[in-house]
C-alpha cells in the first residue's frame, strides 16, 4: 500500500512539474513570435540558447520536451 501512495504522489509531482513546464513553453514561444522573430541571426542565438536553456531543465527533471 505503501508502494501505491508512493506512484501516486511521484505521478501528481510529474504532472505538476510537467503543467510548470508546459506554462514556461508558452510563454517563450509568445516570446519568440513577439519580440524575437525567426530569421535575424541575433534572435536565433537568443531562441537556441533558450532551447538549450530548457533542454537542460527538462533533462534535470527527467521529462521528455514531447510530454510539454
Amino acid at each position: 500500500h505503501l508502494v501505491s501512495i508512493g506512484l501516486i504522489e511521484s505521478a501528481r509531482q510529474w504532472h505538476k512539474e510537467t503543467e510548470a513546464l508546459t506554462a514556461l513553453w508558452n510563454v517563450l514561444h509568445g516570446y519568440r513570435e513577439d519580440s524575437i522573430p525567426e530569421g535575424d541571426e541575433a534572435y536565433d542565438a537568443e531562441w537556441d540558447s533558450i532551447c538549450e536553456s530548457m533542454a537542460v531543465i527538462h533533462e534535470a527533471l527527467n521529462i521528455n520536451q514531447e510530454d510539454t
